[in-house]
């Protein structure tokens, strides 16, 4: 309970524990609740814009190659019907 209140930013709650005779320690490293999850919100953040921007970009990718089989196939299919055309 002593990382809670001290983790919790409440003063109160620091001293209200210590009037119970509870042992305050102020570098309680990690709250009671998260256990230091929300410490990391920045790191997190960061990596899931990178694994997003990596995503992303393979997708792109992936579209961009679709769209150039796309393109090849009515190619094709225009070039065989021009020879059609011109065969009648």
């Amino acid at each position: 309970f002593t990382a809670m209140a001290t983790n919790g930013f409440s003063e109160t709650a620091v001293r209200t524990i210590k009037a119970f005779g509870v042992d305050v320690k102020e570098d309680e490293s990690k709250c009671f609740l998260c256990e230091g999850t929300f410490e990391k919100v920045d790191e997190i953040a960061e990596k899931a814009i990178k694994e997003l921007r990596i995503s992303s970009s393979s997708e792109k990718e992936k579209v961009s190659e679709k769209k150039e089989k796309i393109s090849a196939g009515f190619f094709i299919l225009f070039a065989r019907l021009s020879q059609t055309a011109d065969n009648d």
